[in-house]
């Protein structure tokens, strides 16, 4: 039996929730001959998202708080077979739980810890170091990079460690929606994308000053707000997000009207200071969209030859390459190689190869 960590259900569909989705969706292809459920808390029967799964059984439990993970979700997993494994591919993981995949993203909270609150760090250093303990739990992320790091500072053996690609797929079938750049009044090829949540490790303050030296051009930046409990106080710079005339921030937005950016855009700026991998970079790479990155060890191990890397800490890096017409401009050979590499099909085969090695 698999039981599958369905919190992501209960939010928008941004970072790692998406890469949730996206994998246990992959997984849904499969008839693996066995009982697959998804667990979600219970919001009086109104999810933020509803997949219409064809072999996974979505069931409710409990209601979402901060320990859902911890207290129901852990309560369900005891009340079912002993061979049952535990999936969980965004938020925490269980630390009572012996049998599970987890899927640790990055450990920015213990890189970068002046970038998270107090709780959140506390709370997920103690799941990871938790999880270190268990002979059967497995970990999956999703770069050489973060593989190191995770053995840098938590020392699992590195043959509990698995790296699986992310995917791009999700936006195959959605039809953009132009009418977003009306609404902005935007043409076409006539700014600058960036998408990411407004905290700290982002930077999202280099894109600003690059915009008020170069006032003749445009930024746009989608992301939501980042959460308090998570990130700890707001950053200051929110407020010149809404007042700068050359900056538009779009807030969270539909995928159909991201499609439209993503291939209206002049370029997508990454101008983060750390990362696991940059899912927003990928999906660039699948609209055509060229990329302006910020020089950081795992956007060189995944993009080093279809991106123009800039120095995150000087924004003269970044002002001198978007000055720079030549730069506006994509490796299609190597966009093939990256889409044909990068797919959320290979991440679930990949999984499926840990569970099938180590539960059957």
């Amino acid at each position: 039996m698999i039981l599958i960590n369905g919190k992501f259900l209960q939010q928008q569909l941004t970072g790692v929730q998406r890469v949730a989705n996206e994998i246990v969706l992959e997984l849904d292809n499969y008839n693996l001959n066995e009982d697959i459920f998804i667990i979600t808390p219970n919001n009086k029967g109104s999810l933020k998202h509803r997949p219409k799964y064809k072999n996974i059984k979505l069931i409710e439990v409990g209601n979402l708080n901060p320990f859902w993970e911890q207290k129901e979700l852990f309560l369900y997993y005891l009340k079912q077979k002993s061979d049952a494994v535990l999936f969980s591919f965004s938020g925490g993981f269980p630390i009572m739980v012996s049998q599970g995949i987890y899927f640790l993203h990055d450990i920015n909270f213990k890189v970068n810890p002046s970038f998270f609150s107090k709780k959140y760090r506390i709370y997920h250093n103690l799941i990871v170091k938790s999880l270190k303990k268990k002979n059967e739990i497995y970990i999956v992320t999703n770069s050489n990079f973060s593989k190191r790091e995770i053995l840098r500072h938590y020392d699992f053996p590195p043959d509990k460690i698995t790296v699986v690609p992310l995917g791009y797929e999700h936006f195959s079938n959605i039809v953009p929606n132009f009418d977003v750049l009306d609404k902005m009044h935007l043409k076409q090829k006539s700014f600058y994308l960036t998408i990411a949540t407004l905290n700290k490790n982002k930077n999202l303050e280099i894109i600003l000053k690059a915009a008020k030296y170069l006032k003749e051009e445009k930024f746009v930046v989608v992301g939501k707000r980042p959460e308090k409990k998570v990130f700890g106080n707001e950053n200051t710079f929110i407020d010149d997000l809404t007042t700068l005339k050359n900056v538009i921030y779009t807030g969270y937005i539909d995928d159909s009207s991201l499609a439209a950016l993503y291939k209206s855009a002049k370029a997508l700026i990454f101008p983060s200071f750390y990362e696991g991998f940059g899912l927003p970079a990928l999906e660039a790479i699948y609209f055509k969209t060229p990329l302006l990155l910020s020089d950081i060890p795992v956007f060189r191990e995944i993009f080093d030859n279809i991106a123009t890397f800039f120095n995150p800490s000087n924004p003269e890096s970044l002002v001198e390459i978007i000055k720079n017409e030549k730069n506006h401009s994509l490796n299609l050979d190597e966009r093939e190689r990256i889409l044909k590499q990068y797919t959320w099909k290979n991440c679930a085969k990949e999984i499926l190869k840990i569970y099938f090695s180590n539960f059957k």
